[in-house]
Order: structure tokens, then sequence, then C-alpha cells
């Protein structure tokens, strides 16, 4: 008997960290060795703050009547199912760019899927008094791997680790060396969860894109101006074998290996589905 046809995107963020410090994390190194990396070169910060660089992300154009819900919109219209899990909020401020980006279309089903989790427990210590807790994130991701495998489908997956745009937003909390342990810890912490999420996916056709919108107050103060972006596709349990240098990716929009643009990944998305 053939088994039901089955493919999950994976639209992962990780947002405010420099490029040598994803790759600093054995499980994005590993993610790059098995697909690629590229410095993604972040358009001047609109006047909305850096936030706005989420629509161009999601909408794949820079435009002022650009929507952040753009891919999702498209995707969901063509029968692929849309989940959200992730939280980037404080204690002050509710943040939510996975919901953002998926246009609060979470909650659609495939099988037993649901999305639109809050992934977040209380930490006092953290800047902020919030962090990602990776619970919710994971059942989201058991229910999607149980439902794909029994009963075949589409989804298009969008989960934000909201630690590292917190920190980014509370760096007044703590000395820049304090900052950096935090951001160091979170990314470690992000590591083992794009690990956990792959093995709840099994052998299901994958293709995980890590993206940062946007640079983070220090890169901000030396004028690193360019963010991280990682792409693998393939069985989702094995895209954490590979080793070896990261390989460069290179789009249509720069034409230049190693630099690509925050417009080339809704195309991307939308061509995995193809």
């Amino acid at each position: 008997m053939q088994a039901p046809r089955a493919a999950a995107a994976v639209l992962l963020i990780v947002d405010r960290v420099s490029f040598e410090e994803m790759l600093a994390v054995p499980e994005f190194e590993r993610l790059a060795a098995a697909g690629g990396a590229a410095l993604s070169a972040t358009e001047p910060e609109p006047p909305e703050g850096k936030l706005e660089r989420y629509t161009v992300i999601g909408a794949g154009t820079i435009s002022d009547t650009a929507a952040p819900d753009a891919t999702a919109a498209a995707l969901a219209s063509n029968g692929v199912t849309v989940c959200a899990a992730g939280s980037a909020s404080s204690e002050t401020r509710h943040l939510r760019p996975d919901l953002l980006l998926a246009g609060f279309r979470a909650g659609a089903t495939v099988g037993r899927v649901c999305g639109g989790a809050a992934a977040e427990r209380p930490d006092p210590a953290f800047p902020g008094g919030l962090r990602t807790d990776p619970g919710p994130i994971l059942a989201l991701a058991s229910s999607i791997g149980s439902a794909l495998q029994e009963t075949g489908g589409e989804v298009f997956l969008i989960i934000s680790l909201g630690d590292t745009l917190r920190l980014d937003l509370q760096s007044g909390a703590g000395t820049p060396a304090e900052i950096r342990l935090f951001r160091r810890s979170a990314l470690r912490e992000a590591g083992r969860l794009v690990a956990d999420v792959l093995d709840r996916l099994g052998e299901t056709r994958t293709m995980v894109i890590v993206a940062t919108p946007a640079p983070s107050a220090e890169m901000d103060e030396v004028g690193d101006e360019v963010t991280p972006v990682l792409l693998a596709s393939g069985p989702a349990q094995g895209l954490l074998t590979a080793s070896g240098s990261p390989r460069s990716l290179t789009s249509e929009t720069t034409r230049l290996e190693g630099l690509v643009s925050p417009v080339d990944v809704a195309p991307t998305i939308l061509r995995f589905f193809d």
C-alpha cells in the first residue's frame, strides 16, 4: 500500500542574531551543511521599525501595501494547512510574529493538527520576564507528524522562537556581556528545539528555513547589517545528520553566492509545494 503524500515546510524565526552566533550552534551548523547558508541583505529600517521586516519575509516583496500573511494566504487557498506556534511577548508587550505571518489562520486542521499555541513560560531571571516554552511547539509538531503519516497532506508550520527578540527589546536590562550570555543560551535551546521538531516530523518530506528578519542592537552599533538565512530539505529526521562546512545559498534576486534577500523566502516556500 502506497503511503499518503505528505510534505511540511517549516519557517523558523530566530530574530536579532548574527551569522556567527547562529552557526556556532551545532544543530544550525548541521542544518546548513545539509542544505546551505547565506547572509541576507537587510533593507533600510522602515519608518514603523524593525518589526515591519516580517512583512517582507511573509509577502516576498517590499511595498507599503504588502500583507505579512500573503504567503500563508496563498498556500491556504491551495489546500495547505497553515499552523503556527511561538511567542516573543514580554510581561509588558504582546508580540506574536508567528501569528502575524500566519494571518491568524492557525487553528485549521489536518487530521488532529491544530495551531496557534502561545509557547511561553514565566522566567523572572530572563529579561522581559518570559521565555520560550518548547512544550506547545513540540506538541504541535507531534500532531503534525502523526497526521501527515496517517492521512498525508501538506502543512506550512511557522515557529517564532522569541527569546533572542525579547533580549534585544530588553537590551537595557543587563550589560552587553550579560545579554550575550543570555543570547547564547537561547540559541542553544533553539537548536535543541529544532532537532526535536524534526524528529517528530519523522520521514516527512520537509523543507526548513531559518530566518533572522533584523540585526540586533549590538550588530547595529558595529554596522553589521546582514543576517543569517539557513535552508535544508529532505526527510525531516535526516536533516541534522550532515557534517562538514555549510554550503552557500544564492538566489535569482542577488545572483551572488552566499548573499540572498529577505524577499526570497516567500517564493522559496511557494515553490516547495508546487
